[in-house]
């Protein structure tokens, strides 16, 4: 079994790897139905999935003014809907950032989940740089990134946000006591946001990854059946073959 959720990640497909992980590469030129886009301006931003990740680009078609973003969502509906009082953990990567230092400076790639909010960002102002934000802007513990892996978890009460950059230095941004969040947590997000301006931002994200005791498994997609079924008959057919 475990040979077959390797060979579904490699394919680029999401996998539930057990009960409480799932896990995504998100390098598939389809993006799973457990994720869903939101866009501030509608239309505003591309998103491309590649088999390098998912791309995320403002395309330049709006000339709105304020703060703008688009979200990558992951809805936890489908996977027992809330990990309030649970112990988690959750990341994600990205890679070839671009973001502009115009504005105010958060042009931002952002990694989170509704707490009402709770992300960690890598900012194209120098003076936030890669930091976590909790309705409190903790201050940055290394400069802007245009690569790395978020990681936030929580272990026995104690939430921690992590940065890793591509050559391996961790950062740690934030830890402090939180044994449940005051309101549920029923999504994950990635972001790539806008700090007012038009600045032609994008980002690549891949490596989505959600561990918890409080997570269940929900009915795998339908490629993913496909594929399971498939590798059952070869299985099947093999030890006839032995027989």
């Amino acid at each position: 079994m475990k040979a077959l959720f390797n060979a579904l990640a490699v394919a680029g497909l999401a996998v539930v790897a057990q009960a409480s992980t799932f896990t995504d590469p998100l390098t598939s030129t389809t993006l799973s139905p457990y994720f869903s886009i939101v866009q501030t301006v509608a239309n505003s931003y591309d998103v491309t999935p590649t088999t390098d990740g998912l791309k995320l680009s403002w395309n330049g078609s709006s000339s709105a003014s304020g703060f703008k973003y688009v979200s990558v969502v992951f809805d936890l509906a489908d996977f027992g809907g809330d990990i309030a009082s649970a112990d988690f953990d959750m990341s994600v990567s990205f890679h070839d950032a671009v973001l502009p230092t115009t504005g105010s400076g958060v042009n931002q790639v952002e990694f989170g989940y509704d707490d009402p909010q709770a992300a960690v960002l890598s900012d194209s102002a120098g003076s936030q740089g890669v930091h976590w934000y909790n309705g409190t802007i903790f201050p940055a513990q290394v400069g802007t990134q245009t690569a790395g892996t978020f990681d936030v978890k929580r272990v026995s009460g104690v939430i921690t946000a992590d940065f890793i950059t591509t050559g391996g230095t961790h950062y740690t941004l934030a830890t402090y006591g939180s044994s449940s969040s005051p309101n549920p947590i029923s999504n994950i997000h990635f972001n790539l946001n806008d700090n007012g301006t038009t600045s032609d931002t994008s980002v690549y994200f891949d490596n989505f990854s959600i561990s918890s005791s409080a997570l269940t498994t929900p009915t795998p997609e339908p490629a993913s059946m496909f594929l399971m079924a498939g590798a059952g008959l070869v299985a099947a057919f093999r030890l006839r073959r032995r027989a």
